[in-house]
């Protein structure tokens, strides 16, 4: 396997629906999308701790205890580039979707996927097992982002999410 999705859920109230996907970059990191962010989020069912937040680029830094780690590098596709998006989709874990990279116009890029709420956060990785991106919005049409399902994904690029990484020094 390439690697494995972590659920990440808002634990603010015990009755709380909101939840997204996310990666972990080492043993105690992980990455989700920013628009993830709550007062209170557990990973995996672990209460995490924030460390960064942005929203442009659309990421999350989150520290607590995994057990994973990124198999492969960190990365950049090359247009129509094949990419595997792991994510998770209560009840399901480890979803693995098939796409291509479309365009890229950085920090993002497009991807043709079938993708659905949920899936935001969750890691993208190339053949080669590199983390080339993490998913932060799904579209059916060119037209505003935001719909319960899509055919593109947008995706904040390796190389975005390294620096992020590097600048908050996760």
């Amino acid at each position: 396997a390439i690697a494995r999705s972590v659920l990440v859920r808002d634990v603010t109230t015990p009755t709380s629906e909101k939840y997204c996907s996310g990666v972990a970059i080492d043993a105690t990191t992980v990455v989700t999308a920013g628009h993830c962010y709550a007062e209170k989020l557990a990973v995996n069912g672990i209460p995490a701790t924030i460390i960064a937040r942005s929203d442009e680029p659309d990421l999350l830094i989150l520290r607590v205890e995994t057990g994973q780690k990124l198999r492969g590098a960190i990365g950049n596709p090359e247009l129509g580039d094949a990419v595997v998006c792991i994510s998770n989709r209560a009840p399901f874990v480890n979803l693995f979707n098939h796409g291509y990279v479309s365009s890229a116009q950085p920090p993002r890029m497009l991807v043709t996927m079938l993708s659905i709420s949920g899936y935001s956060g969750a890691g993208v990785f190339d053949a080669r097992g590199r983390l080339v991106g993490v998913l932060v919005g799904v579209r059916t049409t060119m037209e505003p982002w935001g719909t319960e399902e899509s055919t593109f994904a947008l995706v904040i690029r390796g190389e975005d999410v390294a620096r992020f990484l590097k600048d908050s020094k996760a």
